[in-house]
């Protein structure tokens, strides 16, 4: 849970900054090809997370080989991982920011239900997520009929189950728990 929070806060504080100065779509498209790098190059991590070597020779490092090819603020953000010992975190924060900003800042948003639902339900539900999330939401439905009723919200990480399914399940949990005399 601790990692979720840190991935976050970085995340966040990259995206608010960058935003105002290199811009949101820029941003997002570094830290894809930055994440490629980081993943696809075993030793490229290894390197940045090897305790033996020295921050300056990390950021030298960093300067020569990313310089012309990243913006100074992206260089700024891998010097502030590498000087807080996070970057270990960068592949989860590329991830939350690919996940939370892709879509010009929406959060996709699966919705399931055992049944079709009217428009007007969908409308005020994603008003509902916009409103709580502060941000725009993006949904996608999804027929699963073993929910039996109600509805299912998937965003990201984050999991809301509102189905007949859940509370059927919940029930049955409640009733082994009790002893019968």
């Amino acid at each position: 849970m601790k990692e979720h929070v840190i991935v976050r806060r970085y995340a966040e504080a990259f995206i608010s900054y960058a935003k105002d100065t290199i811009g949101l779509h820029p941003a997002i498209e570094e830290f894809r090809v930055l994440k490629w790098i980081a993943v696809e190059n075993k030793p490229f991590m290894k390197f940045l997370n090897n305790p033996g070597m020295m921050e300056s020779e990390k950021l030298s490092f960093l300067n020569k080989v990313l310089g012309g090819r990243f913006s100074p603020e992206l260089l700024d953000f891998l010097k502030l991982l590498i000087e807080k010992h996070r970057v270990k975190f960068l592949v989860d924060i590329a991830d939350y920011i690919r996940v939370n900003y892709a879509r010009e800042g929406a959060i996709e948003t699966v919705v399931q239900s055992a049944y079709p639902l009217e428009m007007d339900i969908l409308t005020d539900l994603k008003k509902k997520l916009e409103k709580k999330m502060d941000r725009p939401v993006k949904l996608y439905l999804s027929m699963d009929p073993d929910l039996k009723a109600g509805i299912k919200v998937i965003m990201g990480n984050t999991v809301i189950d509102g189905s007949i399914r859940k509370r059927l399940a919940e029930l049955k949990e409640k009733l082994r728990a009790l002893s019968v005399v």
